[in-house]
């Protein structure tokens, strides 16, 4: 019965979150603070995070915790003047994008949530840039962003091993990022073929590492079939080979006395 309080919990909450809302749109209770609805938000965020640590088999309970906690954490700042107005999106799409990252690095086997997290954090920041820089080009921000997060998703250590095919949308985007760039500023038309220039040199080294040198080979080595000599055998032979000797030593003078008597 345990194993379902949680579940029970986050039903409840709902139903009860669901119930406000219903009665604040047709007029029966006022209108709430914003920041009551923060601490709702929030504490929805929380509930969830909570399914996700009490068993960590419920990872997808980390999404909707970080995307409530973003949301109480939005709508608090609209309280605090410009503060929502600048910074509200970029905190809302950054902690929707940190739920997904936070799904990859309680395990890594789910490198996809890199994707979606580097999407969202990327968003994230070019609305930040949008609402403090007025007028500006910063659509190759957005480009840049993206090949970082297929270039994670190339490096990043997975039990599968490397995704090296998240290198060619990667590299792609670096491309549109920096042609975006060129069109900015006359300055940056020095900038972009210098990185692929560098770019170049860098797959060329690869290449040049990747070819195999040509290396002395040997011929195995024959390993003897035979058993080794046991101690017995080499007794016999300690014994044996003094009497051979003998033997051949007394042929040996012999045969010149043979030869003496002989030309006598």
């Amino acid at each position: 019965m345990k194993r379902y309080d949680g579940r029970m919990l986050l039903g409840v909450g709902l139903m009860l979150l669901g119930a406000l809302l219903l009665l604040q749109t047709v007029g029966i209770i006022p209108v709430l603070p914003n920041l009551i609805w923060a601490a709702i938000s929030a504490g929805g965020g929380v509930l969830f995070l909570g399914v996700f640590l009490r068993d960590h088999r419920h990872w997808w309970g980390l999404i909707p915790g970080f995307i409530l906690l973003g949301l109480g954490i939005t709508i608090g700042l609209e309280d605090m003047g410009d503060w929502g107005d600048t910074f509200g999106g970029m905190v809302f799409l950054s902690m929707m994008g940190l739920g997904f990252w936070a799904v990859y690095f309680t395990k890594t086997q789910r490198w996809w949530a890199i994707i979606p997290g580097g999407v969202l954090v990327t968003l994230g920041f070019v609305a930040g840039l949008a609402e403090t820089i007025a007028d500006a080009e910063i659509g190759w921000v957005f480009f840049l962003g993206m090949a970082a997060t297929f270039g994670l998703v190339a490096v990043a250590p997975t039990p599968q091993g490397q995704q090296r095919w998240a290198f060619y949308p990667a590299a792609g985007l670096l491309v549109l990022a920096l042609v975006t760039m060129a069109s900015v500023g006359s300055w940056l038309n020095l900038l972009w073929p210098l990185v692929l220039i560098g770019v170049g040199l860098t797959l060329a080294f690869r290449a040049m590492r990747s070819v195999k040198l040509p290396t002395a080979s040997f011929p195995p080595t024959v390993r003897s079939s035979q058993p080794p000599p046991s101690a017995e055998s080499l007794d016999d032979l300690r014994t044996t080979v003094p009497l051979v000797k003998k033997q051949v030593g007394g042929s040996a003078m012999a045969k010149p006395a043979q030869k003496e008597e002989e030309t006598v």
